[in-house]
């Protein structure tokens, strides 16, 4: 992927000058034919309601993981969902506890196991 894939430098149409907004962003590309497409809705995906913050795509695969000056933060661009466990081995930040604040990451753990719809080595990495 490139930067320019999904941010327009010289729009200010959307928030950091992307392409498209929310899921419709990551949807345009990740089609139902592709094979890193969803293979549900976003809501199954996600395991959070439709339209809420946790069902955007965005907050698990680009979680924010620092703040800059004032209220700016970067979210990661790994696209990968970051594991409770990286943050206990590595300090990083992971979409789960940072949205839901106060809990620990082995809440967090027990969560993602508990879905039936992930794979176990995404939880354990």
């Amino acid at each position: 992927m490139r930067c320019f894939d999904c941010h327009q430098v010289h729009s200010g149409r959307n928030p950091s000058n992307l392409i498209r907004s929310g899921n419709a962003l990551c949807l345009n590309c990740h089609t139902a034919d592709n094979p890193a497409g969803l293979r549900t809705s976003v809501a199954e995906h996600t395991h959070h309601p439709a339209g809420s913050p946790g069902s955007e795509c965005t907050s698990c695969h680009m979680p924010r993981i620092e703040q800059t000056l004032g209220k700016t933060s970067v979210s990661s661009h790994t696209f990968r969902f970051i594991s409770p466990k990286l943050t206990e081995q590595f300090g990083i930040p992971n979409p789960c506890t940072s949205c839901h604040e106060g809990k620990s990451n082995e809440w967090a753990l027990s969560e993602l196991a508990s879905w039936k719809t992930t794979s176990p080595w995404r939880v354990s990495r």
